[in-house]
């Protein structure tokens, strides 16, 4: 998802299909007293037929559910508005065209749902990646013109009880390189593990920009599964539109972003195990970013407890106080509790004051 940016005008995104044979490849930095400053060009990406009556009830539903997300939107929302001489067309894009296909249907908004999740993900990439061009300790761009320069090397995260901060990304390598630590060989067959990790694609932020690729995703499934928790505790929601043979609740089947968690935790556990081994002076140099950890630890205690709540707020909301669990689960939990895994994170605990 790296570096891609239209400023959030439709939020276009780019994901590549070239396959991960550069894995053992290092990926350099520059130093924090030398950062790579780039001169973007905003451009103004083809718009989808507008449908101003669709748009406002995305806008109604996307402000209803943000939560903390909001304060994303709106930075990127004032970026728009700062340097691109035109209103912001927010979160347009986002509205498949498979939901704009139901209008009409009574499953329209259960479908538009889906759409402000995704609009969510996708705007705290470009929040992660682009930030810091309205910080004025990093930025040297001048409004009112159509291009503007930010440093390469900085990962903004954002956190409720937090803040803004900034990562100053490091020497890495590609995420790839965490197969051969994965105890479980089943989780290579996961969908987000082809897609993020291996085979991937060298377009991928988790390979081109390694941890902070696979930091980059966590934090902007932390933001998705902040949206579906805020859904799910919408008392005006019917989590039973339709119903499985085990009258099951569909939203525990349509959610799966409690396994993110899971999933996003064991790879980074595993990438900071593979490089204490493999890429030692990279790990010391990991070891040293300690805004890297403390965004690791903030992310994952967070993230961590709210897929908790949302689980027990859909039993509490089930026919049958169940929730249906992902056949993943199980396996993805235990590879997160592996013992060397946390080893790891009680060890990035004890580098990080307050944790």
């Amino acid at each position: 998802m790296k570096k891609i940016i239209c400023l959030i005008l439709a939020a276009g995104f780019i994901t590549g299909c070239v396959g991960s044979s550069y894995k053992d490849s290092i990926i350099p930095r520059v130093n924090s007293t030398r950062l790579e400053y780039a001169d973007r060009f905003v451009a103004f990406p083809e718009q989808k037929e507008r449908d101003v009556e669709l748009e406002e009830r995305f806008d109604e539903l996307l402000l209803k559910y943000a939560g903390s997300a909001s304060r994303i939107i709106n930075y990127m929302k004032e970026m728009a508005d700062t340097y691109c001489q035109s209103p912001f067309i927010k979160h347009y894009h986002f509205i498949s065209d498979r939901t704009r296909k139901l209008k009409g249907d009574k499953l329209l908004e259960w479908w538009m749902l889906l759409d402000v999740t995704t609009a969510v993900h996708e705007t705290t990439h470009l929040f992660s990646d682009w930030a810091a061009c309205m910080s004025p300790e990093y930025s040297t761009s001048r409004p009112g013109i159509l291009s503007y320069y930010a440093p390469t090397e900085l990962m903004a995260v954002y956190l409720e009880d937090w803040g803004v901060h900034y990562i100053l990304m490091t020497e890495t390598v590609p995420s790839a390189n965490i197969t051969p630590f994965i105890k479980d060989k089943r989780l290579l067959k996961q969908s987000r593990y082809e897609t993020y990790v291996d085979p991937s694609s060298t377009y991928q932020s988790t390979q081109r920009d390694g941890v902070y690729g696979l930091m980059n995703e966590y934090h902007a499934y932390y933001y998705s599964l902040v949206v579906e928790f805020n859904k799910v505790k919408d008392l005006g929601i019917q989590m039973s539109v339709r119903k499985s043979e085990t009258s099951r609740t569909i939203y525990s089947f349509y959610t799966d972003n409690y396994l993110a968690f899971l999933q996003f935790s064991a790879y980074l556990l595993t990438y900071f195990r593979m490089v204490e081994k493999e890429y030692p002076d990279i790990y010391s140099e990991l070891l040293r970013n300690n805004t890297l950890l403390e965004a690791f630890l903030r992310i994952h205690d967070a993230f961590k407890a709210l897929q908790y709540e949302l689980i027990e707020v859909i039993k509490s909301k089930s026919e049958d106080g169940s929730f249906h669990y992902r056949k993943e689960y199980e396996m993805t939990m235990a590879e997160y509790l592996l013992p060397a895994n946390q080893s790891m994170l009680a060890g990035i605990r004890e580098k990080v004051k307050g944790f």
